[in-house]
């Protein structure tokens, strides 16, 4: 979903705890750690976007104290930007010479497959769950940004199978979000492998951030107006509607 890090409950929950201290209010925050980031930074960004993310999925699992969260996850005001910047990536070229294991890019909708398969079959494929989080694209679309995740662009090694650049399908004008989509590979012979397997095309299905009745609700609390209803209706069939399981 686009997180650099991951939090367990207990993680989770002592952060909360340590901000919910008005003492703390100014502390530098980086979903993930590993990168100092400066207190004066606006740190309503991709870092809390994440961090929403996670707070959704486990609330009802665990009580959250509203004021602790409100400490790190605070309202957008209607003239901030909801992507402002990139984190900085702490994986620099010390990390690469080390014996720490480099950094490894994603392979989104390829986890537990087999994709050289014309279908997906049930009893080979693993069902993983996967969606793209709507911060992807608004980041692709913010030209002062000029990003692309790496997991999406076109692989060319020549060790390794070339594969397309993903795409984004926006179905907004019907009402029926968005998906991104990586087309099929056909064979090609190796230059020192036999050859390379054909692979099915992926689709995975864009992430909706919806309101639900009872629950803190901490992505649909950074949305600023005007992101909210572009999303809105975007997946205005399937909110008014739902059939999605997640």
């Amino acid at each position: 979903m686009g997180a650099d890090g991951a939090y367990t409950i207990r993680t989770l929950r002592a952060r909360l705890a340590i901000l919910g201290s008005k003492a703390n209010t100014d502390l530098p925050n980086s979903v993930g750690g590993g990168t100092p980031i400066s207190a004066a930074r606006d740190q309503r960004s991709l870092d809390e976007v994440s961090l929403a993310w996670m707070c959704d999925q486990i609330d009802g699992l665990v009580t959250f104290d509203k004021e602790a969260a409100g400490q790190i996850l605070r309202e957008y005001e209607e003239a901030v930007d909801w992507t402002p910047g990139m984190t900085p990536d702490s994986c620099g070229m010390m990390y690469r010479f080390m014996l720490t294991g480099d950094d490894v890019h994603r392979t989104p909708g390829a986890y537990h497959k087999m994709l050289e398969n014309e279908k997906a079959d049930p009893n080979t494929d693993y069902h993983t769950k996967e969606r793209m989080h709507p911060s992807i694209q608004l980041r692709i679309e913010d030209k002062g940004v000029e990003y692309f995740p790496k997991a999406l662009s076109a692989q060319r090694g020549w060790f390794s199978l070339k594969t397309p650049q993903w795409e984004f399908n926006d179905f907004s004008a019907v009402g029926e979000g968005a998906q991104w989509t990586r087309p099929s590979v056909e064979s090609r012979a190796g230059v020192f492998k036999g050859t390379w397997p054909f692979q099915r095309h992926i689709h995975i299905k864009e992430h909706i951030i919806k309101e639900r009745p009872g629950m803190n609700n901490f992505e649909v609390m950074l949305l600023t107006k005007d992101l909210k209803e572009k999303l809105m209706q975007r997946n205005r069939r399937e909110l008014e509607s739902p059939s999605r399981v997640f």
